[in-house]
């Protein structure tokens, strides 16, 4: 890992950015940025981290998604913005700036309409000799990983399915917004006979997630990072 790595937590003073940036002062040697449109709540979250770890690894940061000047200081400087905040409106933004700055960038948004914002720019990405990964998450993110990470076990591969259950408390009107969304715009598609067709809640089945959730009817979802992988595992099949 690069000596002195600046990393910035656009949202990090979030339930989920605080998580990450514990993580990072816990397990790497990188300095956490704490950012976003709220200094005050930036710099009293700091001050907590460095009460919980001897390290002046950590500093607060004014940023504003909706504002690309204030953007452009903030990713001044630094070598890795990772986005935790509920800025989906700003994605392009935020992108497009992290180029300008030719940083690297992640984030861990769950709505399917970022993938089509941030596509088009992946000849920028390239031009800028940046790393960008989006949707990093662990929905989705990690399904279409875990199907990928199944093929290398088997000659024929069939049929998948990867099934996940939260239980958990939105505490942001933000986030409760954004779900809300995601579900009024329901339109998941399954993979089946060589074809994807619409997904329906007839399709929903029957699965046991242990003793902490038991049996639960699950509902297919839209992924978009699985649209691909029909066709990239018949190759590696061929």
């Amino acid at each position: 890992m690069k000596q002195n790595l600046k990393m910035l937590v656009l949202g990090g003073y979030g339930k989920t950015g605080q998580v990450f940036c514990r993580y990072l002062l816990k397990e790497t040697p990188v300095t956490v940025i704490v950012a976003g449109r709220r200094l005050e709540k930036a710099t009293e979250f700091v001050d907590t981290l460095k009460k919980e770890f001897s390290s002046a690894r950590m500093t607060a940061c004014y940023a504003d998604a909706s504002d690309k000047e204030s953007l452009r200081n903030a990713f001044s400087g630094i070598d890795f913005v990772l986005v935790t905040a509920t800025t989906t409106q700003w994605a392009q933004q935020i992108a497009e700036t992290a180029i300008e700055a030719k940083i690297d960038y992640l984030d861990i948004y769950f709505q399917q309409t970022v993938y089509p914002v941030l596509e088009p720019l992946q000849h920028q990405i390239e031009q800028a000799g940046c790393c960008f990964i989006t949707q990093a998450g662990f929905h989705p993110g990690l399904p279409a990983a875990y199907i990928r990470k199944g093929a290398d076990y088997f000659d024929r591969y069939d049929k998948a399915i990867v099934a996940f259950v939260m239980n958990f408390r939105l505490e942001r009107s933000d986030s409760i917004y954004e779900l809300v969304d995601a579900v009024a715009d329901y339109h998941p598609e399954i993979y089946q006979n060589g074809q994807w067709r619409l997904g329906t809640y007839q399709d929903a089945i029957e699965i046991d997630y242990g003793p902490r959730f038991g049996v639960r009817s699950s509902l297919p979802i839209d992924m978009v990072e699985i649209k691909s992988l029909p066709e990239k595992l018949v190759q590696r099949q061929d």
